[in-house]
């Protein structure tokens, strides 16, 4: 299906962000992350300005491909355009940055955020527990606590992965 979407978008006389976006979204949902690349790089390259519907997709597209140099390419370029970094873009640059191995990017980002919805303090404590930084996800876990976030199964899983994998018992 994403073939004949992206044939009707070839074909498209005028092209408008909401278009730009369902391809880009498109791709990265069928698991396709470099043609979701190669279309947003298109997208740039026209002069379109992208909003952070299109970062998301094209930042989970850098995860799916495991792309960190273009993954730090486009936080870049969210950055350079002042697009907001809302809470589903921020953590999507964190699960970029944990999965590609950049914790302390990760981290950075996480730590930028004026407010934290627990799928952010989720991710980042997630991202501490498969690096092995079970003291660390612990701690960010009680300060998720003390902020008044409640926890949901998935942070008590990444704590305990967490636990697991620091030998934390």
């Amino acid at each position: 299906l994403v073939h004949e979407a992206r044939e009707m978008f070839d074909q498209m006389p005028e092209r408008n962000l909401i278009s730009w976006n369902a391809m880009i979204s498109g791709y990265v949902k069928a698991g396709r992350f470099l043609d979701a690349l190669d279309v947003f790089d298109e997208m740039r390259a026209l002069g379109v300005e992208g909003n952070g519907f299109v970062a998301t997709s094209a930042v989970v597209a850098c995860t799916g491909a495991g792309a960190l140099t273009r993954g730090k390419e486009v936080h870049g370029w969210v950055e350079q355009s002042g697009i907001e970094m809302d809470e589903k873009l921020a953590t999507s640059v964190v699960d970029m940055y944990c999965k590609c191995g950049c914790v302390e990017e990760a981290w950075r980002v996480f730590e930028a955020l004026p407010v934290k919805g627990l799928t952010s303090w989720n991710c980042m404590i997630g991202g501490f527990a498969v690096h092995g930084r079970g003291e660390d996800a612990v701690r960010l876990f009680d300060q998720m606590e003390r902020e008044g976030v409640a926890p949901d199964d998935v942070t008590l899983v990444n704590v305990l992965t967490a636990c697991a994998h620091a030998g934390m018992v």
